[in-house]
């Protein structure tokens, strides 16, 4: 039976996970130390264990028709797409039969050609 979240603990969620998107992001960049970028993960498994799960596309192919993905195009070429930019990762929640799409990534992405 799937549990339902009001909207309001929804926004929530994904506010809590958009954040803490960024703060990984932010740390494997800056490299302060392996340490918080374990308990990211950690943060991340518990979330995990409620049936969340982040994805983050960054280096995947783009097409029009991938619709985990809003799009913000670099560039003049459309063809062979690649997401070189994730400002917001896209956040599934698992249920005890299915899987479904709470939020859509917010890329940028490039031709690789």
């Amino acid at each position: 039976m799937r549990q339902h979240l009001s909207d309001q603990n929804q926004r929530a969620v994904l506010a809590i996970l958009n954040d803490l998107f960024l703060l990984e992001k932010k740390i494997t960049k800056t490299a302060p130390g392996e340490g918080l970028v374990r308990y990211v993960s950690r943060i991340k498994e518990h979330f995990a264990l409620l049936g969340f799960i982040i994805d983050d596309p960054l280096g995947e192919p783009f097409s029009e028709t991938r619709t985990d993905c809003e799009a913000t195009i670099a560039g003049e070429s459309t063809e062979n797409l690649i997401i070189e930019e994730v400002l917001k990762p896209i956040v599934r929640r698992r249920d005890q039969d299915s899987t479904f799409l709470l939020q859509r990534a917010v890329v940028i992405v490039r031709s690789e050609s």
